[in-house]
């Protein structure tokens, strides 16, 4: 082969190939991108509050409180930004407004698990939850999806991930 058709058909040693910034045909900005933290917690629940999370510098803390007699968890949701936060929530039963007060605690009781049956099937009520919580510029620029989940047993086992964008 001569010199000339090779430099044609082969890409030089130090050479740069024309779609090398693209994956697949895909360019960089279509992946995920920037910064992000996963923050995670379990605690098993007591009479006592127990902190199950915390994001970055105290900002937003959740707790958890057993309620006697009935098993059931109270979750507060403590907002120290210092400024009122808009969020929407799913406990398993559709999504709902919520806000975050900075002077009050917000209290999610989770609902205990049990089976339903809804004509034709049997459904599994959960003690879940899932919080998105939007920006509130500059105080608290970023958004936070929020999921707790409980095993539901007599010592409830509660366990949380919170997401964020960059908190």
């Amino acid at each position: 082969m001569k010199i000339s058709d090779a430099n044609n058909d082969f890409l030089k040693i130090d050479g740069t190939a024309a779609d090398s910034g693209e994956l697949g045909g895909l360019t960089p900005d279509a992946f995920f991108q920037g910064s992000g933290n996963v923050v995670s917690g379990a605690v098993t629940a007591s009479a006592t509050a127990g902190q199950l999370l915390s994001l970055p510098g105290g900002i937003i803390v959740v707790s958890v409180l057993l309620l006697p007699g009935n098993n059931q968890v109270n979750l507060q949701i403590q907002n120290n930004t210092g400024v009122l936060l808009s969020a929407v929530q799913d406990r398993g039963s559709g999504v709902t407004q919520a806000t975050l007060d900075p002077t009050t605690p917000r209290t999610i009781t989770l609902q205990s698990p049990e089976l339903t049956l809804q004509s034709p099937e049997l459904t599994l009520q959960s003690p879940e939850l899932t919080m998105q919580i939007f920006p509130n510029q500059p105080a608290f620029p970023d958004v936070v999806t929020l999921i707790v989940s409980s095993d539901g047993g007599a010592s409830p086992m509660v366990v949380a991930q919170a997401f964020t964008d960059g908190v």
